[in-house]
């Protein structure tokens, strides 16, 4: 819990330190009601000698996110993210679930394009079945910063593009056994690309 504040501090000091007043993306005062979607699928084949296995999984991300501008360029708020895994074999189905508060600010670029940076800290709990034995309890406590583009297309609407993830976790697994490790990610490829938008009023 200390290196999850001690990464949340950190980004807090940094866009404090690159704020610049002369431009505005978003003035203060707006209430922004927004959210990322995302879709994935994946299908494996797997021989060994004799056996062969076909499975085919379907992700799917929905994080909506109400949000507050107290200050130019500046949003808090608090979001929810829901996450569906359809796996195509015998155990089924799994749901996620998780909260967290949130903070981002836009760098202005042109008049209507900012490049923004998001911090959250975030619960994340998910139940995962197992058709051989007891279901497992999944569990992360994460800092996370996620860089990413804004265009305006309207002075309500913006269209927001995340193109990668720093992520500090710690992450508990609890089912026959029980798991606890830290972990540090990295990750600018297609599985943390996220569309979305938020809308302002």
């Amino acid at each position: 819990m200390k290196r999850l504040l001690f990464l949340a501090a950190i980004l807090l000091s940094q866009l404090s330190y690159a704020q610049e007043k002369s431009e505005i993306f978003i003035e203060k005062g707006r209430w922004g009601l927004g959210g990322h979607f995302s879709f994935s699928s994946l299908n494996s084949n797997t021989s060994y000698y004799e056996f062969a296995t076909d499975s085919d999984a379907i992700n799917l991300e929905v994080s909506p996110n109400l949000t507050y501008s107290f200050s130019d360029n500046w949003l808090v708020g608090v979001g929810l993210r829901y996450t569906y895994t359809n796996l195509d074999n015998e155990e089924g189905s799994v749901h996620g679930i998780g909260i967290a508060p949130t903070i981002q600010r836009y760098f202005p670029i042109f008049d209507k394009l900012a490049f923004n940076l998001k911090g959250s800290i975030e619960y994340f709990h998910k139940k995962i079945p197992y058709s051989g034995g007891e279901d497992a309890i999944y569990k992360r406590y994460s800092a996370n910063i996620r860089p990413g583009f804004s265009y305006l297309i309207h002075k309500r609407f913006a269209f927001e593009v995340n193109t990668g993830l720093l992520r500090y976790a710690k992450i508990k697994e609890e089912g026959e056994g029980r798991t606890e490790f830290d972990r540090f990610r990295v990750d600018f490829g297609l599985s943390n690309f996220q569309l979305g938008g938020i809308f302002f009023f």
